[in-house]
């Protein structure tokens, strides 16, 4: 997730699909979905999230999908949301 002062902090999510953030900065944030493996890919849609950050997929490779690339940047992600001070859930469907 990258901050409005271009700040970037990242997040792994766990093998349930949560993923957490810390020294998150109050404001709109942007997320971007950055995978590992040769397709970049993610566990599916329908994720519980909690305090935003930028998702890295760490789990089996047989329980990834293919991440669009539009999804890889924060500034073409089309994903924001406003962040409040104090912990914030945030949960991000990929389409």
């Amino acid at each position: 997730m990258t901050d409005d002062q271009g700040k970037t902090v990242r997040a792994t999510l766990d093998p349930d699909g949560h993923y957490a953030a810390t020294g998150v900065k109050a404001g709109t944030v942007r997320f971007a979905v950055v995978t590992s493996g040769p397709s970049g890919t993610v566990p599916p849609s329908n994720r519980k999230s909690e305090t935003g950050g930028t998702a890295a997929q760490k789990s089996d490779p047989k329980q990834r999908v293919a991440v669009p690339k539009q999804y890889t940047n924060p500034e073409s992600s089309g994903i924001t949301t406003a962040l409040n001070r104090g912990s914030n859930t945030f949960d991000i469907e990929l389409k």
